[in-house]
């Protein structure tokens, strides 16, 4: 069962999701579509990070990793994800 949730948004992000639902018209049908999907989106990625970490931390942990090794992967997902978002936003 849905439950309808009021979100209160900034002027700019509102006139970003109309561009891109009118740009991606097979993926969002309306502002509810592109809000959904980024819901959905950003809870895979929190509980994919959370994996990600506990597995850092368990080879941490048998010393298969150092510290500096952490640190590193770390460093390079954030980079990633940052390209990622700036292909996406162009």
């Amino acid at each position: 069962m849905s439950k309808p949730i009021p979100v209160r948004l900034p002027e700019r992000d509102i006139e970003l999701i109309d561009e891109i639902v009118e740009r991606k018209k097979q993926l969002f049908t309306n502002r509810s579509d592109f809000v959904r999907f980024a819901i959905e989106k950003t809870i895979f990625d929190t509980f994919k990070l959370e994996s990600a970490a506990r597995f850092l931390q368990e080879m941490g942990e048998k010393n298969k990793l150092s510290e500096k090794d952490v640190e590193k992967i770390n460093k390079q997902v954030k980079n990633i994800r940052h390209k990622l978002m700036k292909e996406y936003y162009k």
